[in-house]
């Protein structure tokens, strides 16, 4: 049976055999940081060396140890009479979760997800240099948002990407449960990083919209002469990124601009056109019908018979914060300058959570710190002594 012992230098050492179809066995060793992995792993390999012993062993469980790096891969195709395939690696997880996204997400939200994977995927390299999804542990998992944390990462953005390697862990992890418990997925058995740091949402205040403005019209041929188009859709539709890019000349009707449900919340809603975007939608209607019908005639309101990219569009308004230095300010904040001044003007949360395309009330009541009571409530509370 397999033996546990400590070490002074590195935590525990586990020394167990594994027996082969062929009579032959193999002594192996593995380490671990501390009591309660040592623990874990001293259970898993317990099972191994009785189940070889008795030539039980399944395929599921030879990946099972094959993945968990008890065994090699070698040493997994001696103990099947079948051939099993090679572990894991973390870009073979992350083609999987690509495939799937691509299937199954919208392309807008496939891009996203495309983006996401990089970057854990680097810092995976960076702080587990060499490491296998097979050699993922609980520690390790709480490890890295613990430096993600400290890097000054928000909690929700951490825990989009705690969520990210749970699900590419899930594809050599089994599930015992559809609601995750008792997986051997060790991202499952680490709680998501609850959401403490959520702020108020930044908008532009009059001053920096016009040294904003001022160095927009500087850049007249950024996005192919479209970027003070989407920067007043920004600001006078509230529109998101995803939903500019999609704008068809059929969709400016009847003094108003129709946003279908390809968005980010699924909902049709529509907006009545500012008179300040008037002249911006004309510009960008004539050059529509300016493109030849044989080069396609023309498609998108932004961008012509070639849709604009999010990416680009947040680049380009990236790039005129970071010259004015407006601290805290994002391209989003443009949205948010709309919604902020839209509630503002009309005290009426339900009219701008409609015109806002929210989903839900409380991410509109997150402007609700703009309202400015004349007089306050508590004032006009009496009661009779």
């Amino acid at each position: 049976m397999p033996h546990l012992y400590p070490s002074k230098t590195k935590g525990w050492r586990i020394v167990y055999r594994v027996f082969f179809l062929d009579g032959t066995h193999a002594d192996k060793t593995r380490w671990a940081k501390n009591r309660d992995i040592a623990k874990t792993i001293y259970a898993d390999v317990h099972k191994l060396e009785s189940l070889s012993r008795k030539n039980e062993l399944s395929k599921q469980e030879i990946i099972y140890s094959r993945n968990r790096g008890y065994i090699s891969q070698e040493e997994a195709s001696h103990l099947s009479s079948s051939k099993i395939s090679a572990p894991f690696t973390w870009n073979e997880l992350a083609k999987k979760y690509e495939d799937w996204s691509r299937a199954n997400c919208r392309t807008t939200t496939h891009i996203r997800n495309a983006d996401k994977v990089k970057v854990v995927l680097d810092y995976m390299q960076k702080y587990f240099p060499g490491g296998t999804p097979a050699d993922m542990t609980k520690e390790d998992v709480e490890s890295y948002i613990l430096r993600r944390n400290k890097q000054g990462i928000k909690n929700a953005t951490t825990r989009k990407e705690h969520t990210l390697i749970r699900k590419l862990l899930d594809y050599t992890c089994p599930v015992v449960s559809q609601n995750g418990m008792g997986s051997d997925n060790p991202a499952r058995q680490v709680p998501a990083p609850r959401i403490t740091d959520e702020r108020f949402p930044c908008a532009l205040s009059y001053e920096d919209l016009i040294i904003f403005m001022r160095e927009l019209k500087k850049r007249k041929a950024y996005l192919r002469g479209y970027l003070r188009a989407v920067v007043m859709l920004y600001l006078y539709a509230g529109l998101r990124p995803s939903e500019i890019i999609r704008l068809t000349a059929k969709d400016i009707r009847a003094g108003k601009i129709m946003i279908h449900g390809e968005t980010k919340t699924g909902m049709l809603r529509s907006i009545e056109i500012h008179p300040k975007l008037n002249a911006y939608i004309a510009s960008c209607l004539r050059r529509l019908s300016a493109v030849p019908a044989q080069a396609g005639g023309g498609k998108y309101l932004c961008g012509g018979d070639n849709q604009l990219v999010p990416q680009s569009i947040s680049r380009a308004i990236r790039h005129i914060i970071r010259k004015i230095e407006i601290d805290g300010a994002t391209p989003y904040s443009l949205r948010h300058t709309f919604v902020t001044n839209l509630l503002r003007s009309s005290n009426d949360l339900r009219y701008t959570m409609d015109r806002a395309g929210h989903k839900r009330l409380s991410t509109t009541t997150r402007y609700l710190h703009v309202i400015e009571s004349k007089e306050s409530p508590l004032k006009k509370m009496k009661f009779k002594a």
